[in-house]
């Protein structure tokens, strides 16, 4: 196992879920609502994230299928954990905000969030924004890792997103990746 690998590229995707953070933290500032909660777990995310991506040196060498389920188990758990620290500062209780984490990041929509309108607008984004990168990650596993393990889509609900096929093997290449983020960001 090859553990810096897995530590290196869950460091990466905690950096990115911290700047991901900085969108609420502008709408809390911009309808006059305490950043406080949003720069908080933007630092702990960021710094986390550093950690494990940058003193952790990740090895130059391939993902194996171990390594590619380590990374997609545990990316899932820090997301969700990580993603819950805002709820946390809201004053939810840990369970409860790892529960709307989780929930979001997994599409599932389950809520334990009562008189949701008493939350910030940033609060009520982020919520929203975990969601949606809870159902593209899923799309993005399938498009992007699975692929790199050596596991081949057949001619599924997926072929939509991506331009060709080739004898009802989809060629998950790079440019078929940005094509459907593309659509994701721009349906229509």
């Amino acid at each position: 196992m090859k553990f810096k690998v897995v530590m290196g590229v869950l460091g990466t995707l905690l950096w990115l879920l911290g700047l991901l953070m900085l969108i609420p933290l502008f709408v809390d500032m911009y309808y006059g609502e305490s950043p406080q909660t949003f720069a908080i777990a933007f630092t702990i995310t960021m710094i986390a994230g550093t950690v494990f991506a940058f003193r952790i040196e990740p090895a130059k060498e391939d993902w194996e299928l171990k390594e590619g389920f380590m990374i997609v188990a545990f990316g899932w758990l820090a997301a969700a954990i990580f993603g819950a620290i805002p709820f946390v500062l809201e004053g939810m209780t840990p369970i409860n905000a790892f529960f709307e984490s989780m929930s979001g990041f997994t599409t599932t929509g389950a809520t334990v969030m009562v008189d949701i309108e008493s939350y910030s607008k940033g609060l009520l984004l982020w919520r929203s924004m975990i969601q949606w990168l809870g159902g593209m990650g899923i799309i993005m596993l399938f498009i992007a890792i699975l692929p790199k393990l050596g596991v081949r889509r057949q001619c599924s609900g997926l072929k939509y997103l991506v331009p060709r096929r080739t004898n009802c093997v989809l060629a998950l290449e790079r440019p078929q990746r940005s094509y459907g983020w593309y659509m994701w960001l721009f349906p229509l």
